[in-house]
């Protein structure tokens, strides 16, 4: 028996315990406890032989036996896992409802071996589905039997069930909470496991967090820690969304010809590889870049095919409106800046985007403002001030503050005052949070 895999071994005691009808007080005695009999039903290494064979012996199971349950047992488990290959591949490959109907034919109980990676899967779908609440749970239900054995922990199934954890919070608006389960997921990360292409998917996922919530300096820390990896990092949509974070934080940062040069590189590899979805997120940089420069016909080009490639209810397709709108802003060409401001602030609250809701809502309280309309500027931006202090946007409550406080200057000096007050308190928070992040540009 010495040659056997004790997690295949404790499998098969736990099997013929359950269809023997016995609870694990009803084997335990003077000679072996519940909790001895529990860790070598999950595997664990450390239980020393003889009580594995103490148990054998008390479930009726001989030496002559035991190859025979384990080969039946490998075999029932190869289908299992099989199958569940299938759903996950069909999975990723969007097709949902397919991986769907291979899941509802697949029954297990809570012991075995796949089990966390059934529930993994199960909320991977009612995630596509926006079904958040059913995800969560089966999140929770992978996270919570992966902790109990070995095997589980090689599977990344933790890792994984985090990820999309904090994916449900991200789409619900609640971005710390979505860092909290990212950092979780970090933590329950096994580099000796299978699926380890996780750790980039989790460092990504946490770098864009960082970076809706204007907390750029963190993001960047992320995306210079995993630039020297880049090319080990086998999921091209996750390089992509590297090249994307570095040039999009270049460009929030002035540095716009690096910004020009890192979105082109990436459209280079989003070409070869044909991947559409993330290219969009590379030409709403490239136009913003070019737009800072004043290069109006390239930002324009760039801008209309991102939202050319983009569907009207994607957050790339928002983020292409509020962009364009600016530069039709800078362009004097009013008219059409406001055109695309009011389409963008009509989806983000159609599709409850709250951070390209405030962009939208500040970007139209500075668009009326410019033209004199201070009444409408001041609902617009208070609008924008109460989405960004609810869901922690400093950068963007700040701006905010900083342009109602234009529009009350001269005009109100209670309301002034007040909007420098809160200016003054919004960026202490940012000033905070960039001395525990002090880091160069240079680095990458």
């Amino acid at each position: 028996m010495e040659s056997f895999d004790p997690i295949s071994v404790g499998e098969i005691i736990r099997k013929v315990r359950k269809e023997k009808g016995l609870r694990l007080e009803d084997l335990a005695d003077e000679h072996i406890s519940t909790a001895t009999i529990s860790n070598v039903e999950r595997g664990m290494s450390q239980v020393r032989l003889e009580k594995t064979h103490y148990i054998l012996e008390k479930l009726g199971i001989s030496a002559e036996e035991l190859p025979k349950h384990i080969l039946r047992q490998q075999k029932a488990q190869n289908h299992v896992q099989f199958v569940l290959d299938i759903a996950e591949s069909l999975s990723k490959m969007g097709q949902a409802d397919k991986s769907f109907r291979i899941l509802k034919g697949i029954n297990l109980t809570d012991d075995h071996p796949c089990v966390p990676t059934f529930h993994w899967l199960l909320g991977s779908y009612y995630l596509s589905k926006s079904k958040f609440k059913k995800a969560e749970q089966c999140f929770h239900n992978a996270i919570r039997i992966s902790t109990k054995g070995e095997f589980s922990e090689k599977t990344n199934i933790g890792a994984h069930s985090f990820k999309d954890l904090g994916r449900c919070s991200y789409y619900q608006n609640e971005l710390q909470q979505a860092i909290v389960y990212t950092d979780s997921g970090l933590g329950a990360y096994n580099p000796e496991g299978e699926r380890r292409y996780v750790k980039y998917i989790l460092l990504r996922n946490k770098a864009i967090y960082l970076e809706r919530l204007g907390r750029t300096i963190e993001a960047l820390k992320i995306v210079q820690d995993v630039w020297d990896e880049i090319d080990q990092i086998q999921h091209s949509e996750t390089v992509l969304s590297f090249y994307w974070l570095k040039a999009e934080l270049m460009r929030k940062s002035s540095a716009f010809q690096d910004a020009i040069q890192t979105a082109q590189e990436g459209l280079r590899i989003a070409s070869l590889n044909n991947i559409q979805d993330s290219s969009v997120d590379l030409w709403v940089t490239l136009a913003g870049s070019y737009s800072a420069l004043k290069d109006w016909e390239k930002a324009e080009i760039c801008f209309e095919i991102a939202m050319d490639l983009s569907e009207e209810k994607d957050n790339r397709y928002i983020r292409s409106c509020i962009q364009l709108a600016e530069l039709y802003k800078k362009k004097g060409e009013w008219g059409k800046s406001e055109e695309n401001l009011i389409k963008a602030i009509y989806k983000a609250e159609k599709y409850n985007c709250s951070f390209y809701l405030a962009d939208a809502l500040l970007s139209m309280g500075e668009l009326h403002l410019s033209r004199g309309r201070k009444v409408e500027a001041v609902d617009q931006l208070r609008e924008a001030i109460d989405l960004a202090e609810y869901y922690g946007y400093a950068d963007k409550e700040y701006k905010a503050w900083y342009k109602l406080a234009q529009a009350y200057e001269n005009i109100n000096q209670k309301e002034f005052e007040t909007c420098t007050r809160n200016m003054y308190r919004v960026q202490r928070k940012i000033n905070e949070r960039w001395k525990r992040n002090e880091i160069s540009w240079s680095v990458i």
